[in-house]
């Protein structure tokens, strides 16, 4: 398999390689949030992609093995507190059903019409 977990201090790295080089990597922390759950989560830190290999799924494939090592691990949601304003993340974040607050604060459903804020949430069942 082309992506590799390691461990550097409290984070965690997921790596996809390619050709023997990290094409992308997704930086990760374990955390507890009281406002969100008394069970543990993830939080993403950051998401990057090498330029020549953008557009290829990469960023998706390495979220989808989160959620994946979630599920294993007994993690239950992932946040992202990034204030990403660029768009690949917002669309790979879109696309996978991360939960946007509401003008209400309120979790819901990412939907177009909805101005994402600083945070968004996915929850693993």
């Amino acid at each position: 398999m082309p992506i590799e977990i390691s461990s550097v201090g409290n984070k965690i790295l997921f790596d996809y390689i390619y050709r023997n080089t990290i094409a992308s990597r997704l930086e990760v922390k374990p955390i507890k949030r009281k406002d969100i759950s008394d069970i543990k989560g993830i939080d993403i830190i950051s998401i990057y992609t090498e330029e020549k290999h953008r557009g290829k799924g990469y960023a998706i494939k390495l979220i989808l093995e989160l959620i994946k090592y979630c599920k294993r691990n007994g993690y239950t949601y992932i946040i992202t507190d990034d204030a990403t304003d660029t768009f690949p993340p917002q669309n790979i974040y879109y696309k996978i059903g991360f939960l946007v607050r509401d003008n209400d604060g309120n979790w819901t459903k990412w939907t177009s019409n909805i101005e994402p804020d600083e945070e968004r949430l996915y929850i693993v069942v």
